[in-house]
């Protein structure tokens, strides 16, 4: 379970969220949608790591991140899955190194198993030998969910990730992304400006306004 207690965040000295408490689930995805500028990618960063609290407490799956506005564990220890907006994939890597290269602690035939089960999942195994220039923005967006997912984190974070994947696919796979989160029973937060495409996706769809988080299902 994700928890956050009393969050306060700021972005050149301007408040985008003070005292913010919500909590998502394991084997929840939250979609999380609101007016550009809102605060949505600073929050998840600010789980990530990415992004300094001024104020507050995460904790993931009973693990502190963060305590009072201070930092516990620092974000390379953190085992968290992240996909930005822009995939930044390594141009001179292919998508099979671009998720290999991650993976620790795995013998190269058991690295190649587990990045074929998940680009399969994705319907993107045929583009496993193919650099990030050779992709379509929404096959480079696949490999880059992927990447956040090949390393078993405690939880998923995707900020706008699905933008580059056109409306029918896009809702596809978001449910593989969903149907992923409820098996590994982790918690996962997905940011989209389509709010209908995040009620396609999932059940728990989640407003960012100014004074805090609404959730509905």
């Amino acid at each position: 379970m994700l928890e956050i207690n009393d969050l306060k965040l700021e972005v050149n000295g301007r408040p985008i969220a003070e005292s913010l408490s919500f909590k998502v689930p394991s084997g929840q995805l939250y979609c999380l949608s609101g007016p550009s500028g809102i605060g949505k990618t600073t929050l998840v960063r600010a789980i990530a790591g990415l992004h300094t609290v001024k104020q507050g407490t995460i904790t993931v799956n009973d693990v502190c991140f963060v305590k009072d506005g201070k930092e516990i564990v620092p974000c390379h220890l953190r085992k968290v899955g992240y996909a930005p907006q822009q995939p930044s994939l390594y141009p001179h890597m292919t998508v099979m190194q671009n998720l290999t290269f991650f993976l620790q602690g795995s013998t190269p035939e058991e690295e190649t198993q587990k990045a074929t089960s998940i680009l399969e999942r994705l319907k993107i195994a045929d583009k496993k030998s193919s650099y990030p220039h050779q992709l379509s923005g929404g096959q480079a967006q696949r490999v880059a969910i992927a990447r956040a997912m090949i390393n078993d984190p405690q939880i998923l974070l995707f900020d706008e990730t699905l933008s580059g994947v056109h409306a029918e696919l896009a809702a596809k796979v978001g449910k593989i992304i969903a149907d992923m989160i409820a098996e590994k029973r982790i918690p996962g937060i997905l940011i989209s400006h389509d709010l209908q495409l995040s009620k396609k996706i999932s059940p728990y769809s989640c407003i960012f306004e100014n004074h805090g988080i609404q959730c509905f299902s």
